[in-house]
């Protein structure tokens, strides 16, 4: 089974399959904001959306406390371009 789980105290998205960490995305809080510095997926799992999933998670989780959020992480970025969030 999938899960994505916030591991608040490592500042960090888990994304595990089965139990097994298959991505994380990590951020740096900034001055009460959350900067997303690193999303990645293992090789093996790419190519299904789930980095996405990912960012998706962090920007809920965001939002929902209310805290700006920001990317320093390519990828991060590229979609909150294209979102019109940056």
């Amino acid at each position: 089974m999938l899960n994505i789980q916030h591991q608040a105290d490592r500042q960090r998205f888990s994304l595990t399959l089965d139990g097994a960490e298959i991505g994380h995305l990590d951020y740096s809080i900034i001055g009460g904001s959350w900067d997303i510095t690193e999303t990645r997926v293992s090789p093996e799992a790419r190519g299904q959306g789930l980095a996405r999933r990912l960012v998706d998670a962090a920007v809920k989780e965001a939002d929902k406390q209310g805290i700006p959020i920001t990317a320093s992480c390519d990828y991060a970025d590229e979609i909150f371009a294209r979102e019109g969030r940056s």
